[in-house]
């Protein structure tokens, strides 16, 4: 009873002697099973002997095989089909295919109270093509647990792949399988109505193809299609088993709704997976049959070849209703490495955990070596193709960058009213192992006839903790804007518009620390400044244009030492200029300037703060949903605040208002020592 025997061979059609791909192979009166691979091929374990290996496939009669320590491990299959019968068609005001799906609907909701948790063998298999064929393999095997209020861990215990893939991180197997009988299925970035969804019924059409039969149990083929082509589901078909109202297979792509912008130019994909009864009359996936073909490339300027990925997936052994171990979710990590895994060179497991090879997989684990790697699969074509830095070119770089000793620069160029044209550079020098940057700028302004010059450096070799300070002596906007950016505005000079910013003299010193917050992602800074601040006048009103533009004075402050003590917190990043996307992100800070302090001529509190929040709002089963963007700036001070210390409200005159902008007749700022601004936008982005 505790002998063992593996068992292969190839499955087929008995009238015609064609392969059958993904015959359902299962051990009688266990949880056990397989599927064949592309070419009707199989592997599966027997544990314990004698047993009974039970082949299934809709429209066959299923076949049995008896397994005994004396039996052939070769077996080969040939599955008798069933005559496809058509009931009568008798037209009616209803459809049969809707009174079908609402029974599987009902029974669906009824297994879901029966099922709390399981634990199963996943096997997943990822064969990478260009337009030349197969340029990579990756395997990967996972004991994994799924319970219904913590959901999925996975433990890796094998892997293998071509050596062309040089990465060490072992990969999961069911996080990459998509369930087809969920509520919700989440592909790309898209959440899709589920064909069994509660609500499926009002978000597709359900159509009655026709019936086949498996041994004597009719099988029913309905056609499955979005009801609009707004809404996010599948089209395709499912197969339906008579009187028990359960999926037996599915065969489904994304609808109409699956769109994806520049420069993802085609991105076809199509599912197949079929479902198996279990212990207390669960159905579960037994596997996974993917293809996915992306073309990524912004016409004839830049392209990549035509990227297809073939994906084969097994689950086996399935143990229902198990308890699961609660060290699995200790952390928020999905999936964990097995320190006893089993070695991709242990050939004698290999037949015992995976769907078998197919032709041309084989020929490529023979024939793809280290020097195939994919840069190399996949390299950039076009007449930009030569710009783009990709693998060696790019690893080369990476090396640089990690240079104990790293020097780099850059040019930097400006014009404004007072500068005129501001021409420079920015050298700068890291030190990779002290976590130490050094740079600055060194720059002449043709109109002011003097040079400026900055030197900052900052060390982060602390736990979440940067420190650093700068020292300047410049030309400086009086305020910052969160959608125009200083070199925007240069060209906007240049054209013959107005100069968006006021501007001052400042000569002195910054220090500051910032420090990471755990395990809020948040950020606190607070920096010391001392600067001298003195008056500028307008210097020009030339432009390349000659429009003769004549540029607002550049208005006196209030000149003296500024000496301040800075505090902030912030949480999330700020939205890029001009952007189409939103973000959420606070940020708070209060400056205090204390006479004397630092040598300070001014006394004074600055609060200010700005926020951005998005709210999806229609259509949010898509990777980019409409939204309801907010935004809200406020600043308030207390004692006479300086003229350079005043808040703006940004504006635009052009044909673009950025979000968080008022329009406005005259491209110049709005001005206060005290200000309140809300805006809010709805996104159509994706309609």
């Amino acid at each position: 009873a505790h002998a063992q025997l593996t068992i292969h061979g190839v499955v087929r059609d008995a009238k015609t002697g064609a392969t059958l791909a993904a015959t359902n192979i299962g051990i009688e009166n266990t949880t056990r099973g397989t599927i064949s691979n592309a070419d009707g091929a199989y592997s599966l374990r027997v544990p314990t002997l004698p047993a009974t290996v039970v082949f299934r496939f809709i429209g066959y009669r299923t076949a049995s095989v008896t397994v005994t320590n004396q039996t052939d491990p070769r077996i080969h299959v040939s599955l008798e089909p069933v005559t496809i019968q058509l009931d009568e068609v008798v037209v009616t005001g209803d459809n049969p295919a809707i009174d079908i799906m609402r029974r599987v609907i009902e029974r669906k909701a009824r297994m879901i109270d029966l099922l709390a948790s399981y634990e199963v063998d996943a096997y997943n298999r990822f064969a990478i093509e260009n337009d030349t064929g197969i340029v990579s393999i990756l395997e990967s095997v996972t004991r994994t647990y799924w319970e219904k209020d913590r959901g999925r861990r996975e433990v890796v215990t094998f892997e293998r792949k071509t050596n062309n893939l040089d990465f060490d991180e072992a990969l999961p197997a069911a996080m990459f399988v998509a369930n087809l009988y969920e509520d919700d299925v989440e592909i790309s970035g898209y959440t899709f109505f589920g064909v069994t969804h509660p609500d499926a019924l009002d978000n597709y059409r359900f159509g009655l193809l026709g019936t086949r039969y498996i041994d004597d149990r009719l099988v029913y083929d309905i056609s499955v299609e979005p009801r609009t082509k707004l809404t996010v589901g599948f089209a395709g078909t499912v197969a339906v088993l008579s009187e028990d109202y359960v999926l037996l297979e599915v065969d489904l792509r994304p609808g109409d709704a699956f769109l994806y912008p520049p420069p993802i130019q085609r991105y076809d994909l199509t599912m197949r997976q079929q479902y198996r009864e279990f212990e207390g009359g669960v159905w579960l996936p037994v596997d996974y049959r993917s293809r996915t073909i992306l073309k990524i490339g912004a016409g004839r300027l830049l392209y990549l070849p035509p990227i297809t990925v073939d994906q084969v997936s097994r689950f086996t052994h399935y143990r229902i209703n198990v308890d699961v171990p609660d060290s699995l979710y200790e952390s928020d990590r999905e999936f964990v490495v097995d320190s006893t895994a089993i070695l991709a060179e242990d050939a004698s497991e290999l037949e015992t955990i995976m769907i078998p090879l197919s032709g041309p997989e084989q020929i490529a684990y023979q024939s793809i070596d280290s020097t195939m790697t994919l840069d190399k699969a996949f390299k950039p074509g076009g007449l930009f193709a030569s710009q783009v830095q990709f693998g060696e070119d790019a690893d080369r770089d990476s090396e640089r960058g990690s240079r104990p000793v790293t020097l780099g620069g850059a040019p930097t160029l400006r014009y404004n009213r007072v500068d005129g044209l501001r021409m420079g550079g920015a050298p700068s020098v890291s030190i990779a192992n002290g976590g130490l940057a050094i740079g600055g700028e060194v720059a002449y302004s043709t109109a002011l006839k003097e040079w400026s010059w900055e030197v900052n450096g900052e060390v982060a070799s602390f736990d979440r903790l940067t420190l650093g300070g700068s020292y300047t002596e410049t030309v400086a906007p009086n305020y910052t804007s969160e959608v125009r950016p200083v070199l925007e505005n240069s060209v906007r000079v240049l054209l013959g518009g107005s100069d968006y910013f006021d501007y001052h003299s400042s000569k002195g010193w910054t220090a500051f620390a910032n420090v990471g917050l755990d395990p809020v992602p948040a950020r606190f800074h607070v920096a010391l400044r001392s600067h001298e601040h003195v008056s500028v006048a307008k210097q020009t009103d030339y432009d390349l244009v000659g429009e003769s533009t004549l540029q607002p004075a550049n208005p006196a402050i209030n000149e003296g030492r500024l000496g301040a003590i800075v505090l902030g917190i912030s949480a999330g990043e700020p939205p890029p200029a001009l952007a189409v996307t939103g973000s959420r992100r606070i940020k708070l800070e209060v400056e205090r300037a204390a006479s004397g302090f630092l040598g300070s001529d001014f006394e004074y509190t600055r609060l200010s703060a700005v926020g951005d929040w998005q709210l999806p709002t229609f259509f949010r089963r898509r990777l980019l949903p409409n939204t309801l963007d907010v935004r809200v700036t406020a600043s308030t001070h207390n004692g006479p605040l300086p003229s350079q210390r005043l808040s703006i409200i940004d504006t635009s005159d052009g044909p673009l208002t950025p979000f968080g902008t008022l329009r406005t007749a005259g491209d110049r700022p709005v001005l206060g020592d005290r200000t309140l601004a809300v805006f809010w936008e709805h996104n159509f982005r994706t309609v």
